[in-house]
């Protein structure tokens, strides 16, 4: 495991775990950043409530392991803003025990869940997230789900979970979508800062042209016809209550 620097402002987590120092805490120093090297914080940067880059620091998890060692930060240092990074191989497969068990001890720290149906990084492998008949490095006939499985819902899983405080599902394929998946997250880290009673959890529903073997357009367009009837998006849980359907 990789750590990075653990200063006053902030620890993260890579691969698996982030954390970053809510803005109103690093606010001033980054004004005493500016004073030492000789000139004063212009007006902007005063009012700026952004998280900078500086102030994300990153710890690198064991696949799958992010929540535990999410969980270990947030209640070392409850002050931090803790989030995870985790991809549906890593989440829904080897991380399923540390995924389910933070969620439902209701810690309160941010899980970010990228499904795009496959393992993306390590050669386009069949995930638990794959879709029946849906074609893989190690499906090359497609998922059949009498010898596979189905695929794992884990997003509505960890929903019914007494710990969960928000869970939703969104997208980032198209400018609305964007702006109700900036709204999700905005919500997650407010959740999180106000010292809500649970876990929130966001999944981003995702393409991957090159494991689908397909255009970045294509892909679009088969994640819109094909994951998305599957894995409906919007909110799936909000203040600690299911959304009705």
């Amino acid at each position: 495991m990789q750590s990075g620097a653990g200063g006053e402002d902030g620890v993260e987590c890579r691969a698996g775990g982030f954390a970053v120092e809510a803005p109103n805490q690093f606010q001033g120093q980054r004004q005493r950043q500016q004073r030492q090297r000789g000139r004063p914080a212009e007006a902007g940067e005063q009012r700026q409530q952004g998280i900078r880059a500086e102030h994300l620091h990153r710890v690198q998890a064991a696949h799958g392991r992010a929540p535990a060692l999410a969980t270990g930060i947030k209640r070392t240092w409850p002050n931090k803003v803790v989030f995870t990074y985790q991809g549906d191989g890593d989440l829904a497969a080897i991380g399923t025990a540390e995924t389910i068990h933070a969620c439902n001890r209701g810690e309160n720290i941010i899980i970010f869940f990228i499904n795009n149906g496959i393992y993306g990084m390590t050669g386009g492998q069949m995930a638990p997230t794959t879709l029946p008949n849906m074609k893989s490095s190690t499906s090359p006939y497609g998922r059949d789900t009498q010898i596979m499985g189905h695929p794992l819902k884990i997003t509505e899983l960890v929903a019914q979970l007494p710990g969960t405080y928000f869970v939703t599902r969104q997208a980032v394929h198209t400018p609305a979508n964007v702006r109700k998946t900036k709204k999700a997250v905005r919500m997650a880290f407010e959740n999180q800062l106000g010292n809500k009673p649970g876990l929130s959890f966001i999944e981003i529903v995702s393409n991957c042209n090159s494991g689908w073997k397909m255009t970045p357009v294509q892909a679009n367009q088969w994640m819109v016809d094909n994951m998305f009837p599957f894995y409906p998006l919007g909110d799936i849980k909000v203040d600690g209550a299911l959304v009705a359907k």
